[in-house]
């Protein structure tokens, strides 16, 4: 059995599925108020599925929902697995840049107790599509899940100290997707990745302060760049979110999408782009007012 919250991403789902486990195979474990994994019905599943035969092997914690941006208690999650020997993935394929910044480390706490993580460059450090890593403290075992020896196939580089990447993973051939983030980090370095995350993450909030003075709902609570949001006083009219979103896209100005938090419809809107500045969070706010309006007219 694999264990993730209701907000992790489905990807969890279909690498059960590919993998021949199967969808029944998946746990999703309600969240807390924060939106983030519970820990004790975690357990309690854990538990009960250890008391009906099945066999618990892995727990899989997120670092930066894409639905709301929240982080699981990665600590106690890696607590957790290691009380019952499972293994311990964080699925950190955006928010798990946030290390790059020292303020926000403490955001991920635990995440080095991670028996594997994933990060996509092509996410929040901004590398063209698609780049993703996969690390783990068991290296051993991906050769020994996806190594096959051929005599057309050099033996392992000879005794040159390369790693061969067909040996670690599904794919065979492949392009040099290491170079455009090699590039990239020789551009900008590691402080200018580091200044790049804190001005998104700037943007993020100074979003949610200019949603707020705009009669806006803030219903996420998250450090990362993404705020979900609704009018307080059309959060129960079901037709008012879908349209809005759709006359935003539809106009070409901005990209926004509906998404649930905790059962009301949300206008989601996450700061993906490093040269975002104050006069785009204003004029992105200004066409959400606008059509806000349109809407309220209608009524």
């Amino acid at each position: 059995m694999i264990y993730c919250s209701a907000e992790a991403h489905h990807s969890v789902i279909r690498a059960a599925k590919v993998s021949g486990l199967g969808r029944e195979s998946v746990r999703m474990i309600p969240v807390n108020d924060n939106l983030g994994m519970d820990i004790i019905a975690l357990e309690e599943k854990i538990m009960s599925d250890i008391s009906e035969g099945h066999a618990p092997f892995m727990i899989v914690g997120t670092a930066g929902t894409t639905g709301t941006g929240a982080i699981d208690n990665l600590e106690v999650i890696a607590q957790t697995a290691g009380k019952y020997n499972l293994w311990f993935h964080t699925d950190s394929a955006w928010g798990g840049a946030a290390l790059l910044v020292p303020e926000m480390k403490p955001l991920l706490k635990g995440i080095e107790k991670s028996d594997s993580v994933t990060l996509d460059v092509h996410k929040w450090l901004s590398v063209t599509m698609s780049a993703s890593m996969f690390i783990t403290r068991h290296r051993e075992i991906l050769g020994k899940t996806f190594r096959i020896t051929t005599e057309y196939m050099p033996k392992e580089a000879g005794r040159l100290e390369v790693t061969d990447p067909f040996s670690h993973s599904i794919q065979w051939s492949r392009r040099f997707i290491g170079l455009k983030l090699y590039i990239s980090l020789m551009v900008f370095g590691w402080k200018g990745y580091e200044e790049i995350i804190k001005s998104m993450t700037e943007s993020g909030a100074k979003l949610k302060e200019i949603l707020s003075l705009n009669n806006w709902e803030i219903l996420n609570n998250t450090p990362l760049p993404l705020a979900c949001f609704t009018d307080q006083t059309l959060k129960n009219d079901l037709a008012f979110i879908p349209w809005l979103c759709n006359e935003v896209v539809s106009s070409g100005d901005a990209w926004v999408s509906v998404y649930p938090v905790k059962g009301i419809n949300s206008i989601r809107a996450c700061i993906t782009n490093y040269n975002t500045t104050e006069s785009h969070l204003q004029e992105l706010v200004n066409i959400l007012n606008k059509f806000r309006n349109d809407y309220l007219r209608k009524l």
